[in-house]
Formats: structure tokens, sequence, C-alpha cells
């Protein structure tokens, strides 16, 4: 049988969709082509389900095996950006209830250029307080945190501790032009029986505030050791290479993209296996949450998701994304649990729009 182009050109898209689901199956490791690759995973899989349709009038005898084996190596990655769990009725309430959210330094001064908030620091900080105080989760893992003593409006910590955190812990950062201190922290109701930082190696951004922590926490007879992480950023601006279409600046500025995602790809391969090493591979309850500023495809991720098991994956429901400005369909925000743990609910809140991410919530019980 003859193929035409038409023939040939449909072929060729079936080996190379075939071929980039294999090799991302197959060859997982920190490289920038496994992590480039792994962002075209979702246009890649729509493509392939175009193909099913298209295998039912192609003259190609066969066809439908090249969809078919995409969707049997797709089934690792499908349940991370789609989740379906319906809500039960009369849930009982959780054993531990924990909120990770990455604040955004509380809007202070535009620390990040942010153009998705246009309220003054001082209401920012005062609205986020309120939402903290009402939130009624039992711990709160914050990101890109920030706090200065000599503002009185600024005391986030002291607020916390006053309406019952009155356990907490940070690695504070310290940024040369800035009062207070920025880093990750943990507040918890329950008691904190030991505490640690992780350090990051390759922090040669003096203004970077990616790091981890953990705190184990005592939970009636159960001690769960919970991460609060904060991978680092690339600090990408989509916008920016989008609006220089089409001036002479578009070139400079996608070499500068691309610069950023190797960068960032490698940066946060490493930070995880220093995860990996200081507390994925230990036994125990755990927690893992924060900021991963990668997708639910990455290299990243699916290291974290070979030792814990991912809350939206496994509690979630629809897509939810975390992101709270363009590109906003992306989840990076994350929560992870043992496999001695069972979710009992999860839940982005977009009703907060205060930072440029959702808050998310999960609740959990350890198992009997």
């Amino acid at each position: 049988m003859k193929f035409g182009k038409r023939d040939v050109f449909i072929l060729t898209i079936g080996w190379v969709c075939l071929a980039v689901y294999f090799y991302h199956y197959f060859f997982v490791s920190n490289t920038a082509l496994y992590n480039a690759i792994s962002y075209t995973i979702p246009g890649i899989l729509i493509i392939n389900c175009l193909l099913i349709i298209v295998s039912f009038f192609s003259r190609i005898r066969f066809f439908w095996i090249y969809p078919i084996l995409v969707l049997i190596f797709a089934c690792r990655i499908v349940p991370g950006f789609l989740a379906l769990h319906w809500k039960k009725e009369n849930q009982e309430e959780p054993q531990l209830k924990v909120l990770s959210y990455n604040v955004g330094t509380f809007n202070l001064d535009r620390f990040h250029s942010s153009d998705t908030i246009r309220l003054s620091d001082s209401i920012i900080i005062a609205r986020q307080q309120e939402f903290l105080k009402t939130c009624k989760a039992d711990v709160i893992c914050l990101q890109e945190f920030y706090n200065n003593d000599a503002l009185s409006f600024s005391t986030t910590l002291n607020e916390m501790t006053d309406i019952g955190y009155k356990y907490f812990y940070t690695n504070p950062i310290r940024i040369e032009g800035y009062e207070g201190f920025f880093g990750v922290i943990t507040f918890s109701k329950f008691p904190i029986a030991d505490k640690g930082k992780i350090t990051f190696e390759y922090k040669e951004n003096k203004r970077a505030l990616n790091t981890a922590i953990y705190t184990d926490i005592v939970v009636g007879k159960d001690t769960i050791r919970v991460i609060n992480v904060h991978l680092h950023s690339m600090d990408l601006r989509a916008k920016r290479v989008l609006s220089s279409l089409p001036s002479d600046t578009l070139g400079k500025e996608l070499d500068l993209f691309k610069a950023k995602m190797e960068y960032g790809f490698m940066k946060r391969g490493i930070q995880v296996q220093t995860l990996e090493k200081e507390v994925l591979k230990k036994p125990g309850h755990k927690i893992l949450v924060g900021d991963l500023n990668d997708m639910p495809y990455s290299f990243s991720y699916l290291t974290i998701r070979k030792y814990l098991l991912n809350s939206f994956e496994e509690g979630g429901n629809g897509f939810g994304f975390t992101y709270n400005k363009f590109p906003w369909f992306i989840r990076i925000d994350n929560q992870f649990f043992s496999p001695s743990i069972e979710i009992n609910s999860y839940e982005v809140l977009k009703e907060n729009h205060l930072s440029d991410h959702y808050p998310v919530v999960a609740g959990y019980n350890v198992k009997k």
C-alpha cells in the first residue's frame, strides 16, 4: 500500500509522540533535555488523543497501536494534572490539617516586581494576617515569609503566636537593604519535638529565598515530620517575551528565557536530590509541602513521588491550578505525604488573591 504525504506526516507524529513518552518514562534524569521535554508532555498528550480519532480514518494498518502505547506510558503523569475525587458527605475532621502558602513576601515593596497585586503593602499584610487567623489549620507552612518587628503592621510572627500557634520554626534570611527577615516558616498548634534546616547548595543569588526546613510535630501518640520547602524560582516573565513581539529584542528575550529555564532545571534537581538524601529516604511519617516551582511531570516532582504520595493526586478534584498570574494553568504548589498516612481532604483556596500563589490546604490521618 502506497502512503501519501498526509499518511507519512501522521505516521511521523505518531512516532514522535511515542518516542517522547518512552524517553520520559524510562530515562528520568536531571538534564536540561529531560526537563525541557517534560514541559511538552501535556501538549503532546492532547495531540495523541487527536491521533486516536485520526486512527479510525487512517489507511495505515494498525496505526491505532501508536496512540494506545502513548496512553499506557502517560498513565503515570495524567493524575499529576487531572484528579477526580468527589467530596464525601459527613466527612470526619482530620487528625491534622495543613495549610501551605507562598505569601509572596506580603507584597513587600514589590519585592519580585509582581504586577499581580495593586494594593499597598500594609493592606496586603493586614488581609493576609486575617486570612491566616481564620483558615482553621493546625499547621501553617509559609514560603516567602516576611516579618519586621519594627513596623506595627508587619509583626506577623507575634500575630500568629497570639492566636494559638504557640510553636514555630524558621531559618531566617536577612537581605541587605531590608529590615526584618525572610524565609520559610512553619507554625503549629501542636508541640514541635525536633526541628532543623535543610541547606541547599548553589545560593549565589543574595536575594534568593529558596530554602527548606523540617519540624517534627507531635499529634497525639504520633510524630509527623513536616517538611516545608521552596525550590529555586526561575524568575521567568512570559509576558515580557510576548510583549516583545515582533520587536528586535525578541531574540534576546528568548535567549534569556531559555538560559533561566535550563539553570532552574539544574538547581531544582540538585535541591531535590538534597531533600532525597536528608529527609525523603529516612523512615517515619512525613508530610512535604511547599512551592516546587516545577511541573507535575518534571524530574523534581517525580523524584519526590518515588517516596511520597501527592495530595492532589490522591484527594484533589479538577486541575488544581495554584498560580495566580500568567501562566495561570500550572500547578507548582504541592503537598505530599507518606504511605503510612491517609488523606482526608484537599483544596486549593482560589478565593484568596492576595499573592501570586493560591493557598493549598489538606487534611490527614495517620493510618491505624
